[in-house]
């Protein structure tokens, strides 16, 4: 009792010693074997600071024997093993520290100490380009431990003010994880919708809440194998906030002829509960469309979170994250054919967007005419959105009509509008129909492989974003930064 060590054998004889019936207690280092092997059946090792330490080589085989409220109670050194229990007389660990100590790493011991130790061993710690949850959780106790803007300050003097795709989603997630704000989303049971809160949560971009029914969705997020403890489950049919939600939607559309009991049904509806939820500040935001079409997902938010001052209308853009540039899109979701007044304020509205995510705004007016060459109904509809446009925000850079290639490409921009300082480097592009804009967006992402973030709805009260059903995890992850950054400026 009280010795700095308890046993030691070192190179021994050839069978090695064995130790049976023993109690070692209150030792520092219970039983050393070291470039030995040892056999120890039976016995008890107590409060000893180590029971047993194998090291250089050291092996020690362990039956029946209890180790009980040990700091550590077995730990192995060098290339030193412990092997325990057998399957015939096992041992037992009962209030110790820890039961297997390797290089200050902590393992419970349910089957042998050597097989635990060469499952450790075998573990691999990569961390490969497709494992969005590994990289996601590393990012987060990177973004939580480190200020990256002070590094990104101590290693970098010189900015750039091209806005590359990694820069473009990098101040996106930043942004959002700088003031965390709470978003809804109604589609609870969407795989993809669960693997981008996992992310969202592993990150601290955003407090995620899911609706649905909560076992159906604690289900698939078991089945999932995903952790989303931290995340809040509503089910709209049972919530006692339905009736409550159901009183204002009725108060707000009883003049379009909803009743109560229209009014108390909409309410189980996810979007409509959703929405709702955004209306009485019980989330800050909402996103949802990925198993939803678009009207479904945003009329509620049009008969309830309805436009801001001066907002003529309810539009959208997209964020096109191609290889080496970011492009905003609009309007490629909401509306189906604007007239000139409406097209000018869809234009200046995408400015204000892509100002705000850090897009230098240069507004193309797309048509299939560039400058005066063409003649005709839907270019005029473009010239004239163009020239309102200009009136309403002289400040801004505008050019339309234009043809996407002249507004795109310099060479091409030199021979159709030489001298424009749009064309050749338009980052805002307006297209003058819902058919031409939704279709184009489509093509550029899937022909480019490009991501494609939105759509973003703007002019909204309160910021309610719509998915693409087709739509990929990160779509998902980078357009709840965006929602919750719209609400961060709201």
């Amino acid at each position: 009792n009280g010795e700095w060590q308890g046993l030691i054998f070192h190179k021994n004889s050839d069978s090695g010693p064995r130790l049976e019936y023993t109690r070692i207690q209150d030792a520092r280092l219970g039983v050393i074997s070291s470039d030995n092997t040892m056999y120890i059946s039976n016995s008890v090792l107590e409060n000893n600071q180590v029971g047993v330490n194998c090291n250089t080589y050291g092996t020690a085989y362990i039956d029946g024997t209890r180790f009980i409220g040990n700091d550590i109670g077995s730990s192995f050194s060098d290339i030193g093993h412990p092997i325990a229990n057998s399957a015939v007389n096992p041992n037992s660990f009962e209030g110790n520290g820890a039961a297997l100590w390797d290089e200050s790493r902590e393992v419970g011991l349910e089957e042998s100490a050597f097989t635990t130790a060469m499952n450790v061993n075998s573990v691999t710690a990569t961390l490969s380009a497709d494992n969005e949850r590994k990289i996601a959780s590393a990012l987060g106790v990177t973004e939580t431990n480190i200020d990256t803007e002070q590094l990104l300050e101590r290693i970098s003097s010189v900015r750039s003010t091209r806005v590359t795709p990694l820069m473009f989603e990098y101040e996106l997630i930043r942004k959002a994880r700088a003031q965390c704000r709470h978003i809804v989303l109604p589609e609870g049971n969407e795989a993809r919708i669960l693997l981008a809160s996992e992310i969202l949560t592993l990150r601290k971009v955003a407090k995620i809440t899911l609706l649905g029914n909560r076992e159906e969705v604690r289900a698939k997020i078991a089945a999932m194998g995903l952790h989303l403890d931290e995340v809040d489950i509503i089910d709209p049919l049972h919530s006692e906030l339905r009736q409550q939600f159901a009183s204002t939607y009725y108060e707000l559309r009883k003049h379009k002829g909803i009743s109560q009991e229209m009014a108390y049904d909409a309410m189980a509806d996810v979007s409509y509960f959703g929405t709702m939820m955004v209306y009485h500040n019980l989330a800050d935001g909402m996103v949802s469309g990925s198993a939803h079409t678009t009207q479904h997902t945003i009329r509620p938010s049009f008969e309830t979170i309805k436009t801001k001052p001066g907002a003529k209308i309810v539009s959208s853009v997209f964020f096109m994250c191609l290889p080496e540039r970011v492009l905003v899109f609009g309007d490629c979701a909401v509306n189906p054919n604007p007239n000139a007044e409406q097209l000018a304020d869809i234009a200046i509205t995408s400015a204000l967007t892509a100002e705000k995510f850090g897009v230098e705004p240069r507004i193309a007016m797309l048509s299939y005419s560039t400058g005066d060459s063409g003649k005709g109904e839907a270019v005029d509809k473009v010239r004239q959105a163009a020239t309102l446009a200009k009136q309403l925000r002289p400040d801004l850079k505008i050019a339309g009509p234009i043809q996407y290639d002249a507004a795109i490409d310099a060479s091409v921009a030199k021979t159709k509008l030489p001298g424009n300082e749009v064309a050749g480097k338009a980052s805002v592009f307006i297209f003058p129909d819902l058919n031409t804009g939704n279709n184009t967006y489509k093509a550029v992402q899937r022909s480019a492989h490009a991501l494609a973030i939105g759509p973003v709805l703007q002019g909204l009260n309160k910021p309610v974003n719509d998915l693409s059903r087709g739509c990929s995890v990160a779509d998902i992850v980078y357009t709840v930064a965006i929602t919750a950054i719209q609400a961060q400026a709201d």
